[in-house]
């Protein structure tokens, strides 16, 4: 959004329509999921208790990136735009470029182990002709449908269009659970990471007379009636749709924010990286990304985090307390803070997962890892 602005993981003009909508910020065949383990058919039941011991099948793991495309990712992470008429190809320097080349090693890490795809958003469109609501459009289908072997797909994506129009943060992470939810299978556990730069806008509904506005110059916001809504800040909106993400249709949102710091915004991005169900220990919440080596270093501990270690068990009881986990034989306590232990992922499907140095101990032992619950049904 503006050069005050951040980003998180789901990314920000030209003149006329490209900066109407994109704020100082700025403002563009799908394979089955791999199903292992038991019950894996999309309409699989909801899992009910049965007492004894069981052994855990491990989930498939999905990844969706969500890349904020508005026309501010062009800016430097310092918040220099140094195209103000957005006309050049963005610069090695530009947060667009900067992030490319983070992302190419944790997508060549983790593409041949779990399903990756990519969301960009807006979707492209011509500067030059049309309304500001065309900044503003997220289509329903994903750039990259999430499969393996991905990594090229979409860092060509960063190569075959370039940054421009608005932020539509909340159409795009509605898109991309849309797409995710069609190839659900219990064994597949899901994930979002979120790139912006920032503030989420591109909604139409909000007041532009009393709105915060995300662009430099506030007027642009308080005296267009017509345009002015989609320039204001997005927050509320965007944080329940990332909150419903998580507690309903149980994807999690890690968040990464790209760009110089303004305190509306970063407390927008606290608000998502809670919502999201994934936020940083500590302050801020969100994945801070304030140059190349703090991007590289955040996208290192998502990569970290997801999960490798959820897994299934064909008995969840109604007490969430009652089953006790166990890796090749020691017993391993439940950390509702996701530290180091195991927590529900989703219990009405039997979904569990480790964390930390319980996690560690199970990838260890590779696929001679013995992973099991007992579930007691009289609590």
């Amino acid at each position: 959004m503006s050069h005050r602005s951040y980003a998180w993981v789901v990314i920000a003009a030209a003149a006329a329509v490209g900066v109407a909508c994109g704020s100082r910020t700025g403002l563009l065949n799908t394979d089955p999921p791999v199903v292992v383990g038991k019950d894996a058919g999309p309409d699989a039941p909801v899992v009910t208790c049965t007492p004894g011991t069981f052994k855990l099948d491990r989930a498939a793991a999905q990844l969706m990136f969500v890349i904020d495309r508005s026309g501010s990712m062009r800016f430097l992470l310092d918040g220099t735009d140094p195209d103000p008429n957005g006309t050049l190809p963005p610069r090695p320097d530009s947060r667009w470029r900067i992030l490319q080349r983070g992302l190419d090693p944790v997508l060549t890490t983790l593409e041949g182990r779990i399903e990756i795809g990519a969301k960009f958003f807006p979707d492209p469109f011509d500067p030059g002709g049309g309304s500001a609501s065309d900044a503003c459009i997220v289509q329903s289908t994903a750039d990259v449908p999430p499969k393996k072997a991905t990594a090229a797909d979409i860092l060509g994506v960063f190569d075959a269009t370039r940054p421009l129009g608005g932020t539509p943060t909340a159409d795009a992470i509605k898109s991309a659970v849309t797409y995710l939810k069609n190839g659900a299978r219990r064994v597949i556990s899901r994930y979002m990471v979120l790139a912006t730069d920032g503030a989420p806008n591109c909604n139409d509904a909000l007041d532009f007379r009393t709105c915060v506005c995300t662009q430099v110059d506030v007027n642009t916001c308080r005296q267009d009636p017509q345009d002015g809504p989609s320039r204001c800040l997005d927050d509320n909106r965007t944080v329940q749709v990332i909150q419903q993400a998580a507690d309903t249709e149980k994807i999690p949102t890690f968040v990464i924010g790209l760009g110089a710091s303004d305190p509306v915004y970063a407390r927008t991005l606290d608000r998502m990286a809670v919502a999201g169900a994934r936020p940083r220990t500590g302050s801020p919440r969100y994945y801070e990304a304030l140059s190349a080596a703090e991007l590289e270093k955040s996208l290192t501990e998502i990569q970290a985090s997801i999960s490798e270690c959820t897994y299934v068990t064909p008995s969840a009881p109604t007490d969430p307390n009652a089953i006790t986990i166990e890796i090749n034989g020691a017993r391993i306590n439940r950390d509702t803070t996701r530290q180091d232990g195991w927590d529900w992922v989703d219990q009405n499907y039997g979904q569990v997962a480790l964390f930390g140095a319980a996690c560690d101990a199970a990838l260890r032992g590779g696929e001679g890892t013995d992973v099991k619950g007992t579930v007691s049904c009289n609590k």
